[in-house]
């Protein structure tokens, strides 16, 4: 879990980079903010189900996958709406 302490810290990297970095940095550290959390809350989920170790790493892999597609696809997007 990202601790109070490591998101304060990855917003202090993202204040300090230069000028246009920075809001892509504090977006980043938004995104990381928010895939652990849902990778908290799926672990959760599924330390409570009744499924082999197994499938429980399958499930987070999935989770992860999801992520770092829709990470991804937003990312493009944002590039295309520069263009």
């Amino acid at each position: 879990m990202l601790t109070a302490t490591d998101a304060a810290y990855l917003h202090r990297i993202a204040a300090i980079l230069p000028g246009k970095h920075v809001d892509r940095a504090r977006g980043i550290a938004s995104d990381i903010e928010l895939l652990l959390a849902r990778v908290e809350d799926a672990l959760c989920v599924l330390d409570h189900a009744t499924t082999s170790p197994e499938r429980r790493l399958a499930d987070i892999r999935e989770l992860l996958s999801q992520c770092l597609v829709a990470e991804d696809t937003r990312v493009e997007e944002q590039r295309r709406s520069l263009s």
